[in-house]
């Protein structure tokens, strides 16, 4: 009798131990488990291509392919009311019809808006694109909520991006994305946050 009740004492705590989580493997880290910044990068990207600085991403306005994009160069610019990314950039329309080019920002992490581009930018990305043409330009890109007051702003959290999106559309836009180096995001945070 000794001997049953041990048996079934000693399975009762085994499998309140691995109820609990507890055993050797509650010292290890789960393997399973994937880094929360890049389960929310491609939360982020999902519909999205993501490119580097000098690849070519696709636009579509959710029906068709209307053209592409490149960062070809980042920099970081500004004035006396503080800083901003300068991005070289090329829009190809490789459409039969005229179009129009697409709306730019960075996009931090955990963002919900981004900052939007100058209008002092050499390239107007409210303007029109002809058929089977490009252009190219600096887009002047800050920080969201820059209100361009020189006052700090908050914080932008890597992993960044430029996102172009298509400013007409027909249904379900996919988005056309560049990642900003951290480096870059760091000269842009410094003395600017709160």
């Amino acid at each position: 009798m000794k001997t049953l009740a041990a048996i079934a004492m000693t399975m009762t705590m085994t499998m309140i131990l691995v109820a609990c989580g507890g055993g050797a493997d509650q010292d290890q880290p789960d393997e399973s488990l994937r880094n929360a910044d890049d389960v929310e990068a491609s939360e982020n990207a999902a519909g999205t291509t993501t490119v580097d600085v000098g690849e070519f991403a696709p636009l579509s306005d959710g029906a068709e392919e209307v053209g592409r994009v490149a960062v070809t160069k980042l920099k970081v610019g500004g004035d006396g009311l503080g800083r901003w990314l300068e991005a070289s950039v090329r829009v190809e329309n490789t459409t039969d019809e005229d179009g129009n080019l697409p709306d730019a920002g960075i996009w931090c992490k955990g963002a919900t808006e981004s900052g939007g581009w100058q209008i002092d930018s050499t390239i107007d990305l409210n303007s029109t694109i002809p058929a089977k043409s490009y252009k190219e330009g600096v887009v002047n890109l800050p920080l969201s909520d820059d209100g361009r007051t020189g006052e700090p702003v908050p914080e932008c959290k890597t992993p960044a991006f430029i996102r172009f999106t298509p400013t007409v559309w027909v249904g379900e836009v996919e988005l056309a994305q560049v990642r900003v180096p951290d480096d870059l995001i760091a000269k842009l945070n410094d003395k600017r946050v709160q």
